[in-house]
């Protein structure tokens, strides 16, 4: 399967708009569509670092001036509307700076609960059921909703039975590098909990098991291990990194970067973003990951 245009990227206010630029000649190839989330406030964020970016008014300039980059290069915009408390004005509203920005998206992001005032508002952007939905089943997605990408990641990432019954209708957005405990009930519990949660499980499985485990490493998509199917995309975890991150990230999954001599603190990272793990980056051993990880798939084959 081909890698080209099929990543799904978060735009960063780190880099410069000649970094950006730099980045696209290398990268614009492979990717599929930028998502951002608007300066309208807090509420609109689910990252704290990315509403202190936005209290920086050269940040929200910058902002405007790389999304007219990323439209110079022809990749599709997705807006991200994925906080739990907005309001119907403040969707409304939400549009309305992009208009009057006459910035086009193709796509907009959202929890499920904002399907119709998006429908209503902007029924010819492409809606994108959000990560942020929490899906446990696929009862969870309203059939009368019509969703033309669907967010799997955390504990989904290798449950091929529930993809499966999302393609019947929509298509997959692999979530690859996410920082989610698998083992903690999704974010709707506190930091504190998730933490606990992966100190239990910790007892019980080896380090490097749990990382096999979060984890999507680049051979394994470029290898098949999990099917992704024409159509699908990746999506990587990037906006509270920073612009080398992404850099790095994106080159290992484009080229299959997968071998023992990269594998170090940092190169870990860009397949699981959990906090957890960064304690035990420098002392994971490579051959016990790859072990666990073939015993992932030994039961598909």
């Amino acid at each position: 399967m081909s890698n080209c245009s099929k990543y799904n990227v978060g735009l960063m206010l780190d880099a410069t708009i000649d970094e950006y630029i730099n980045f696209f000649e290398n990268y614009a190839i492979y990717i599929h569509s930028i998502y951002f989330s608007l300066p309208l406030g807090r509420r609109f964020h689910t990252r704290e670092h990315i509403a202190n970016q936005f209290e920086n008014l050269d940040n929200i300039r910058k902002f405007w001036e790389i999304l007219k980059v990323v439209e110079r290069y022809g990749i599709p915009l997705e807006m991200v509307l994925n906080t739990s408390d907005l309001t119907n004005k403040d969707i409304e509203n939400a549009f309305e700076l992009l208009k009057s920005r006459r910035v086009d998206i193709q796509y907009v992001n959202i929890l499920d609960k904002y399907y119709e005032v998006v429908e209503k508002v902007c029924p010819t952007a492409k809606k994108i059921y959000s990560y942020n939905n929490f899906l446990n089943d696929i009862s969870d997605i309203p059939s009368t909703h019509n969703y033309e990408y669907v967010v799997v990641g955390g504990k989904n990432i290798r449950n091929f039975r529930l993809c499966d019954e999302i393609r019947k209708s929509s298509r997959i957005i692999l979530l690859l590098n996410n920082g989610c405990n698998h083992y903690c009930g999704w974010c709707k519990a506190d930091i504190e909990h998730c933490k606990k949660m992966f100190e239990i499980v910790k007892i019980k499985l080896s380090v490097e098991n749990m990382y096999a485990i979060q984890s999507i490493m680049p051979f394994e998509i470029n290898e098949g291990l999990i099917p992704m199917e024409d159509g699908d995309l990746f999506k990587i975890n990037c906006r509270n990194a920073n612009f080398a991150y992404l850099n790095e990230c994106i080159k290992s999954y484009v080229f299959n970067m997968n071998s023992e001599t990269m594998i170090n603190k940092e190169s870990l990272s860009y397949w699981s973003r959990l906090a957890w793990f960064y304690d035990y980056f420098e002392v994971m051993n490579f051959n016990s990951i790859m072990d666990y990880k073939a015993s992932l798939y030994q039961e598909r084959r």
